[in-house]
């Protein structure tokens, strides 16, 4: 398992430092994370983060922002360390909702020993996890999403016939920066022990209609009442066949209905992650909004 650190700091230095302490870990990986804006776009590579640690190069306001995007996004179990020198700085984050439960690196402390705090407290955290999923039965949200994402590929591979899919890695939605062509979603809201939010697949109109004609068996020219259910139809056999794959980690999904809409934008209090797919027949997404039901 890789575990992947990020280094929150303007501070090259301090990353150098704290990078070079890896020597032979190979399962270790550290990023550099000068601002919020560097966070985001390591995020809509598909690269999460699994602990993350503050030095005092940033300030207060500009600390709490990234903790509000780390939580915001997902990411509510990630560890967040705190090696701060400025008391004051100390007082106002720890004070803020998404660090109540940081963890403390007394400073000043060398490169080694923040690394071995870092590396450590990471590790036990997500043996913890797996341990308890082996125990309890839970799954991570990344686990969740890519569950969703293969139904998703062998549901539009099965009825439409579709022979070329792939799909990209994750991003975080932004409306300002993409066209939002899309005419056509199905929803799933769901609540579970694992999971809890609304799972979506959203068509562009060229898209929807090809797969329509390919489902149906004849040629479909407009969006109508006759087949805009139908997009409710593939997020019923997507939630079908994750139910199946879920079954075979000891954990249960109870009965969702799914539901269409064709409105603009999706109004969700947290942030949406997306996944585009590529298929001869035109694009396609799937968005997951953590916490919207």
């Amino acid at each position: 398992m890789i575990h992947k650190i990020g280094v929150v700091s303007k501070n090259l230095s301090f990353f150098n430092l704290i990078n070079q302490q890896k020597r032979a870990d190979t399962e270790i990986e550290i990023e550099f994370l000068r601002d919020i804006d560097s966070l985001k776009k390591l995020r809509n590579s598909g690269k999460f983060i699994s602990s993350f640690v503050f030095d005092s190069t940033h300030s207060n306001d500009s600390i709490i922002e990234f903790g509000k995007y780390i939580r915001g996004s997902g990411q509510k179990n990630a560890l967040i360390f705190l090696a701060l020198e400025d008391f004051e700085t100390f007082q106002v984050v720890t004070a803020d909702e998404n660090f109540t439960d940081a963890k403390i690196i007394n400073m000043p402390s060398t490169a080694a020993d923040i690394y071995q705090r870092l590396v450590s407290d990471t590790r036990q955290a997500e043996n913890q996890t797996n341990q308890k999923s082996k125990t309890e039965g839970t799954i991570s949200n990344a686990s969740f999403l890519n569950i969703f994402i293969e139904s998703t590929m062998n549901t539009i591979k099965e009825m439409a016939q579709c022979e070329e899919i792939s799909h990209a890695a994750p991003f975080l939605l932004d409306y300002k920066k993409m066209e939002n062509s899309i005419t056509i979603r199905g929803k799933l809201a769901i609540k579970s022990p694992y999971f809890t939010g609304s799972f979506f697949i959203s068509f562009p109109e060229e898209t929807y209609l090809k797969v329509c004609s390919r489902v149906l068996y004849e040629e479909v020219t407009a969006i109508t009442k006759e087949n805009e259910d139908l997009v409710s139809e593939f997020c019923n056999i997507v939630y079908g066949k994750s139910k199946v794959a879920i079954a075979k980690l000891n954990m249960k999904l109870d009965m969702v209905i799914p539901t269409y809409n064709r409105e603009s934008a999706i109004q969700s209090p947290s942030s949406i992650l997306v996944v585009k797919f590529i298929t001869e027949l035109g694009p396609f997404y799937i968005k997951v909004a953590p916490g919207l039901v």
